[in-house]
């Protein structure tokens, strides 16, 4: 550590401990007794918890700026494509900029989908799921049900 000074990136590396350890806390416990994405990380998968809590933190920062990409690419490919008129009606409309911004949302989601498990049986399209059964929503297709947005 530096003796007259601390840089940001001393700060960050700070940071990153903080957020290790705070990782390795977690799974240290039980996954019955841990909540979110931590609960699905098997532990006997890695040689320690340390690397398992190394692996979980890069992949919790590398999925924020691939969604972050995900979302701005196609914001900026509407409003700056050359048969858009969006670019002039957002540049003056704070309102008009966030309806584009979430219809892009809508029609390119930044993540895939997500997992959910069923609370109880449950039936969908005839389809009978039984309780505790994991169920992927693929965001893409739901935001583009004819039944719901009716110019998709």
């Amino acid at each position: 550590r530096p003796l007259f000074f601390s840089s940001g990136y001393d700060k960050a590396l700070l940071a990153k401990q903080e957020l290790i350890a705070t990782i390795r806390h977690h799974l240290s416990q039980p996954s019955e007794l841990r909540r979110g994405a931590l609960s699905a990380v098997d532990v006997s998968k890695f040689e320690s918890v340390q690397e398992a809590a190394n692996n979980f933190l890069l992949f919790v920062t590398a999925i924020i700026p691939k969604a972050l990409t995900s979302l701005l690419v196609p914001f900026c490919l509407q409003l700056y494509s050359p048969e858009s008129q969006h670019l002039k009606a957002a540049t003056r409309d704070r309102h008009y900029f966030d309806a584009v911004l979430k219809e892009v949302q809508r029609l390119f989601p930044p993540l895939l989908g997500g997992w959910r498990n069923t609370r109880a049986k449950v039936v969908i399209n005839g389809y009978e799921i039984p309780r505790d059964y994991g169920v992927v929503v693929m965001a893409y297709h739901v935001h583009r049900d004819p039944l719901i947005f009716h110019e998709t």
